[in-house]
């Protein structure tokens, strides 16, 4: 079952983060991250309009999460939905992870947003983003200083 986080889904979408960033991310992800500007940035975005965070319910357990938040590009007035971390534990990765891009773009067009947008780690975009209309706009480089 997929739904909006509470905030008591806190610990089980902060332990999905650090799978996700053990799995994926780059050597920046321990500097990256401090729990208490994390529960922070977390409470704002449930209890905000801009801000979607779902979740994947099995059993009682939360498996997977969607964070993403909403804004105006700074070239027009147009609002952007940006993934900012799509995660589901490797076991419960099959067909209802995928609904939760159904339930991304339909926020996000309920928000009035005329792009969406998804990241991936990985030399290739999954061709489910491809089947879905998805298409490749950049690729980002970072440098630590």
């Amino acid at each position: 079952m997929i739904r909006k986080a509470k905030i008591t889904d806190f610990d089980a979408v902060e332990a999905m983060l650090h799978d996700f960033h053990a799995e994926k991310a780059s050597q920046f992800s321990a500097e990256l991250y401090d729990r208490h500007h994390f529960r922070h940035v977390f409470r704002g975005l449930l209890s905000s309009d801009r801000g979607l965070v779902a979740v994947i319910e099995e059993g009682g357990e939360v498996v997977g999460c969607m964070i993403s938040a909403i804004g105006e590009t700074p070239f027009a007035p147009v609002l952007v939905a940006e993934e900012i971390m799509w995660w589901v534990k490797p076991e419960s990765r099959g067909p209802e992870s995928l609904k939760m891009l159904d339930v991304y773009e339909a926020w996000a067009a309920d928000m009035g947003a005329k792009i969406v947008g998804l990241s991936f780690f990985g030399k290739r975009a999954p061709a489910e983003y491809k089947r879905r209309g998805f298409s490749p706009v950049e690729q980002k480089f970072a440098k630590a200083l």
